[in-house]
């Protein structure tokens, strides 16, 4: 079996700023790269998700990620060190850990009363420049 391009070392939550004093509704969902790096010594590829969530009385509410992944393809490390293909590269890691942040997203906020279970997002429109906007129906 041939190797992957990178191996998922997992994700951590930084920060986080949630308050949210009464049942509202949830309003928009946004999804945004804060920032990336790479660590050639390691070939350790890490990428700072951030999810904001605005409610009817209370915005910005932030949830700040850093996601770890090994690279194990030469093909990929190079295109990372050169910046080639960055784009594609984090809609790809930010695809593989959203689940993984729906569901800790989830946890932490169902003892507020009131969980916020995010909806399943297809990440692969993000990139540095774009974040997703998602409003919630009512």
């Amino acid at each position: 079996m041939e190797n992957q391009p990178y191996l998922f070392l997992g994700f951590h939550l930084e920060k986080i700023n949630f308050q949210k004093n009464q049942i509202e509704d949830l309003q928009e969902i946004r999804i945004s790269i804060s920032s990336y790096g790479y660590d050639e010594e390691e070939c350790v590829f890490s990428l700072s998700i951030v999810i904001e969530l605005d409610y009817e009385n209370s915005k910005n509410n932030e949830f700040h990620y850093i996601a770890g992944y090994k690279i194990q393809d030469e093909e990929t490390m190079e295109d990372i060190k050169r910046d080639k293909n960055i784009n594609d590269y984090i809609s790809v890691f930010v695809s593989f850990v959203i689940p993984f942040i729906r569901s800790n997203i989830t946890s932490i906020t169902i003892d507020s009363g009131t969980a916020v279970v995010l909806p399943i997002i297809n990440c692969r429109t993000i990139t540095l420049d774009k974040t997703i906007v998602l409003s919630v129906d009512k």
